[in-house]
C-alpha cells in the first residue's frame, strides 16, 4: 500500500520490531530502522502513484457494482486486499520483510486498515472528480485517455526491483 500510509506503517512496525530487526534489510533493500528521505521519495513514485492509478482504473471498472454511499470505498479497499494482497502485495507468501518485522499480527492490522482507508480515500477522489468529468460510459472514454497516458508514465514496477541507481 502506498504513500504516507505505508511510510507510517513501516515506521510503527519498525518501532514494535525486535531489536535483531534493527539494521535488516528488507525486500526493497532498505534498513530497518531506518527512514531515508530517498526511501520516502521511492516509496511514493514507485509504489504509491502507480498503485494509486491502478486502484482508481479498478474502481472506476467496478463502481456501477458497488453500494452507493460511503460504504462504497471502505468494500472496495477491502475487495483489494481480499484479491490481490495475498498475491501483489502485502501479504506475498514469499515476502521476506513479514520474517523480519513484527509482530505478524500487528502488520495484518495495520496493512489491512491501510488497504480499506486506500479504497476510501480513492472513492472519495473518484466521487470528487465524478463531479467535473463523467464516468467512464460509451463515448467519454476519451476523456480518459490523459490519466491512462500518466498512469502509463508513471513507472509502474514491483517495489521490490532495485534499480541500477538504487546501488
Amino acid at each position: 500500500m502506498q504513500g504516507a500510509g505505508g511510510r507510517l506503517v513501516m515506521r510503527v512496525l519498525a518501532v514494535t520490531s525486535p531489536a535483531s530487526a534493527q539494521g535488516r534489510l528488507t525486500e526493497a533493500q532498505a534498513n530497518v530502522g531506518f527512514p531515508t528521505i530517498d526511501g520516502s521519495i521511492a516509496l511514493l513514485f514507485f509504489g504509491g502513484l502507480p498503485a494509486g492509478f491502478a486502484a482508481a482504473f479498478i474502481y472506476l471498472l467496478i463502481h456501477r457494482w458497488l453500494p452507493a454511499g460511503r460504504r462504497a470505498g471502505p468494500l472496495f479497499g477491502a475487495l483489494l486486499l481480499l484479491v490481490l494482497g495475498a498475491s501483489v502485495e502485502p501479504f506475498r507468501a514469499d515476502n521476506i520483510d513479514f520474517a523480519i518485522v513484527g509482530p505478524g499480527w500487528l502488520s495484518v492490522v495495520l496493512f489491512s486498515a491501510l488497504a480499506v482507508l486506500h479504497g476510501a480515500v480513492v472513492a472519495a477522489v473518484a466521487g470528487a472528480f465524478s463531479e467535473r468529468l463523467p464516468l467512464p460510459s460509451g463515448q467519454d472514454w476519451k476523456h480518459y485517455l490523459p490519466l491512462l497516458g500518466a498512469w502509463g508514465g508513471s513507472g509502474f514496477r514491483h517495489p521490490g526491483v532495485v534499480l541500477s541507481t538504487d546501488r
